[in-house]
């Protein structure tokens, strides 16, 4: 049985903008992703998931792909290119480009949903965004390839974890302007 989502906040709770008070997105986490979002990976198995999800407060804007690009693109940039390709040993082909984001290769889409792809020496990573409605929802997959893949990611999963949340706020900030 899966837990049920507890809200993740990080940042300023409330803000005061120019025409009255809004609330911060809250972004919930799970640690198990639904039947429905983990149907979408291409994995016989994996060994990690997690699953953030973003309710909008102004309904719903843009697509799977270009929440992923703003996210991917325009928050993380190529930085984001050092950890993933230096330190999770992912293959990416950087670049613009309309079958990749990031470097990731978009390999499965549906309505409402995307899926891109990175193999890796010590782990494979699937990532999925699907938007419905007023929630934005980001889960990623892990398979392990060998022990220092385990190893690592049992590491840097939780900076993952903490840095979601914060990621798809950014995306959405991009998105509406």
């Amino acid at each position: 049985m899966t837990a049920e989502p507890a809200p993740h906040r990080t940042g300023a709770a409330d803000a005061e903008p120019a025409g009255g008070p809004t609330a911060e997105p809250v972004v919930t986490e799970r640690r198990t992703p639904p039947e429905e979002v983990a149907a979408l990976t291409s994995f016989t198995r994996y060994d990690y998931a997690d699953l953030f999800t973003l309710t909008m407060d102004r309904g719903t804007v843009g697509t799977p792909e270009e929440w992923l690009r703003a996210m991917f693109e325009e928050v993380l940039g190529s930085s984001a290119q050092v950890l993933w390709q230096g330190v999770l040993g992912l293959r990416l082909r950087p670049g613009p480009s309309p079958d990749r984001v990031a470097g990731w290769r978009i390999s499965g889409r549906g309505d409402g949903w995307v899926r891109l792809e990175a193999p890796g020496w010590m782990m494979s990573d699937q990532l999925i965004m699907a938007v419905d409605g007023d929630e934005a929802t980001f889960a990623t997959f892990v398979r392990y390839r060998n022990g220092a893949g385990r190893a690592l990611w049992s590491r840097l999963s939780a900076v993952h974890r903490g840095s979601a949340p914060d990621l798809l706020r950014s995306g959405y900030e991009v998105l509406l302007r």
